[in-house]
């Protein structure tokens, strides 16, 4: 058994008739490139119209990985750090992730993930983490692209908005964030009383943007990192779902009209943002860390607010047994009744409002 897998490990089989291999390895490197660079993996349930369906990656999505042992060689370092990995909640996330060593991990360039929050029940005590805190049980990651899908129930704009600031405060593993929401209310709802973040004697008050986000990224990267917020909208006429694009959308600066100031700003609705026509325009937002190191830093002392002073040295499994999440929401329970279906696309990077 030992002499055949060692033969099988030094044998290389010639492939005469792959006109793959016939090309010069610089073009077969560009072939791969946009190969793996169109492709993505799915995982999660996903919602059509109120019914769930368990999405899996599409047949073949990896195939040429097995094609032959030159192929699977020469792309080996290639397809982590091209792919798309798109979950369609943070529960399958981990569990796809979670259990990956480090190594491999920090190859995964490009995720998608859906917007969500835990409530995670300690000692009879429940907790709610947004996405930042949640994804900082990943350290290992080191992504270029973190794109994010907003919810549909956004209580009028302010569950994206005290997301998006979050992740821009205190989020890391990532050099450049889209967060996309499926209508411009983020960006025009009143001040608003309630426990959201960011307090001003008792309510929530949005600020003129992208200014105030970038802002907070140049207090943690530094003025001089060149760290950047653009807001773009999409224009009029945008298919609903199709990936934003120079044509389809048009940047975003939100300023401050006088008789209005700096203190007044967000106290009212923005009445031209939140008006028919306006309001149900998606939003892009583009945010780019400066000249930093991105690394989580994966050791304590933890802000009281970071989700590791409760899980610290707990392993998934256990972490999802303390998660408090309604039946309908949890993958597991519709394991029995559930569809499985292919992710299909014809742009890697589409998407759809559930």
């Amino acid at each position: 058994m030992g002499k055949q897998a060692g033969h099988q490990r030094h044998e290389s089989v010639p492939q005469p008739d792959c006109r793959l291999l016939q090309l010069p390895r610089e073009l077969r490197d560009k072939v791969y490139d946009f190969l793996f660079l169109s492709t993505r993996i799915t995982f999660g349930t996903r919602f059509n119209d109120g019914i769930p369906k368990y999405m899996m990656p599409a047949a073949h999505s990896l195939a040429l990985l097995s094609a032959c042992r030159q192929i699977f060689n020469e792309t080996k370092t290639l397809w982590l750090q091209r792919l798309l990995f798109n979950f369609e909640s943070v529960e399958s996330l981990f569990d796809k992730l979670s259990s990956l060593p480090s190594t491999i991990l920090s190859q995964i360039r490009h995720l998608r993930i859906r917007q969500d929050s835990w409530i995670l029940s300690f000692d009879d005590v429940e907790h709610c983490y947004t996405l930042v805190w949640i994804l900082k049980l990943l350290p290992g990651l080191r992504l270029d692209t973190l794109t994010v899908l907003g919810p549909l129930e956004s209580f009028d704009g302010i569950t994206n908005c005290v997301a998006l600031e979050g992740l821009i405060r205190y989020g890391n593993g990532w050099k450049e964030l889209h967060y996309l929401t499926p209508d411009s209310a983020m960006l025009g709802f009143g001040e608003r009383a309630g426990s959201y973040g960011r307090q001003r004697g008792g309510s929530y008050r949005r600020q003129p943007q992208p200014s105030s986000w970038k802002d907070s990224l140049l207090s943690r990267d530094g003025i001089d990192s060149k760290a950047t917020v653009v807001i773009y909208q999409a224009a009029e006429g945008k298919v609903v779902g199709a990936p934003f694009t120079k044509n389809n959308s048009r940047p975003l600066n939100q300023i401050v009209v006088p008789p209005d100031t700096l203190e007044t700003f967000g106290l009212k609705e923005d009445v031209q943002l939140m008006s028919d026509g306006q309001r149900e325009r998606e939003l892009l937002v583009v945010v780019m860390r400066g000249d930093t190191d991105i690394a989580e830093r994966d050791e304590g002392p933890y802000d009281q607010a970071d989700i590791r002073q409760q899980t610290d040295g707990m392993a998934w499994p256990a972490i999802k047994a303390n998660l408090n999440s309604n039946d309908d929401d949890n993958d597991d329970d519709f394991q029995e009744i559930e569809t499985l279906e292919a992710d299909t696309y014809k742009n890697r990077d589409e998407y759809v409002w559930d």
